[in-house]
Parts: structure tokens; sequence; C-alpha cells
């Protein structure tokens, strides 16, 4: 019975290792079986930092190779210390009252002291010129107006698209004449109001024009006295 299990075991075994081997081979072959399993184990970990470290050098070179967006121009303005400091010279800046030289009742805006404004004729609204007659300015105006102003998904020639908020956007311009465009839109007490701004194809034109859009931004307003 003894020898009939043996056979049996062997007849098994056999199955699995195609042979019945004597127990000092079969243990020579577990041995170095165990060995290349570990030496399989010390390659794939030995391996494993290298593959990571090729992938790290591979990303870092996509990196560097890849092209860099040009950082946005800065505005010129600063808000809290109420100057416009543009090419090394500052503006100082001043809350206007929009009321009479504009005709928008209660209506103010932070704009440079020494700015040129303007009554819009035939409409409610001024033109602002924060550097004289042929630099970049603003328009503003309300609701009452005579002519149309067109959203900006309804205008032509625009290059792209340079900002844009849920009140204000601004876009660079195909005319080199404009360079940049932008408008603030704001419901101030009953009318709606637009401040428009135009950078006049001025070689910074676009750090012009995020400072004016920035002055439009400060566009306020308190219901006049009675």
């Amino acid at each position: 019975m003894i020898l009939l299990s043996r056979v049996s075991s062997c007849v098994a075994l056999s199955i699995l290792v195609a042979g019945c081997p004597s127990s000092e081979g079969a243990t020579e072959r577990s041995s170095s079986a165990s060995a290349d399993v570990g030496s399989a184990k010390s390659r794939s970990s030995s391996a494993a930092p290298t593959s990571s470290a090729a992938a790290r050098s591979a990303a870092r070179s996509a990196a560097a190779a890849a092209p860099l967006s040009p950082p946005p121009s800065p505005s010129p303005v600063d808000l809290s210390k109420k100057v416009w400091t543009d090419g090394g010279a500052s503006l100082s800046l001043a809350t206007k009252d929009l009321s009479k030289v504009c005709l928008l009742k209660g209506v103010s805006m932070l704009l440079p002291e020494k700015a040129k404004i303007t009554m819009l004729m035939g409409s409610r609204g001024c033109v602002i010129r924060p550097w004289g007659e042929d630099g970049p300015y603003i328009f503003v105006v309300n609701d009452e107006l005579n002519f149309t102003l067109k959203p900006k998904a309804d205008l032509k020639g625009i290059k792209r698209t340079v900002e844009e908020t849920a009140d204000s956007w601004l876009v660079e311009d195909d005319d080199p004449k404009t360079g940049f465009a932008g408008r603030v839109t704001r419901r101030l007490g009953d009318r709606v109001h637009w401040c428009n701004v135009n950078a006049h194809g001025k070689p910074n034109g676009e750090q012009i024009a995020r400072g004016l859009v920035k002055l439009c931004s400060t566009m306020a307003y308190a219901a006049p006295s009675r």
C-alpha cells in the first residue's frame, strides 16, 4: 500500500513537473528556481528607479521644449495708491463727478487729475483723454443713445481676446490705429452705462488699455440730492 501510495504520488507529481525526480534533484531545482525569482525581483527593483528617473527626465525635456506664452502686460494703475505709472512717469488719480460735464447724473469714476473731458455731442456722455488730443481715450455713455453700441459678439476684426469678465472685456483689434479696445458695462441707477476704451495704436497699447479698463471699473453711482 505504501508503494502504491508512492507510485500514485509520483504519477500525480509527473503531471505538474513532467517527471518524478529524486528528492535531492527536486531540492536543487527548487533552490535554483528560488534564486532565479529572487534575481528577477532584484532586477525589477533596480530597474524601477531608473525607469522613473528616465520618465522625469523626459518630462523635463518636453517642458523645456514647449513654447512659453508671454506674460500678460501689467496694468499701470494702482487703485490703492490712486496713481497711474507708465514708463517712469506718474499721474495722480482722483474721483471725478461726471454729472455735469458728461450729463451722467450721479456717476463718478477715478481719472487722472489733468485728464481732458469733452462732452459727447448728441448724447449723454463724454470723451476722456488722459494725455491730450492725440493719445488713448475712453468715452462714457448711458443707454440714452442716438447711435448703436454693438456688443462684443457682433464686432468684426477682433484678433484675440486679451481678458474678459462678467461685465468687461479687452480685445486686440486688427486695425493698428486702434490696437486694443475694451468696455466695461454697469447698471448705475436706472440706466445702463458703458465705459469704452481705445488704446489709439500706441506701442504699449495693451498695457495702456488694461489701465483704462481698470479706470472704467471704478464707475460708481450715488443718487443725486434733490
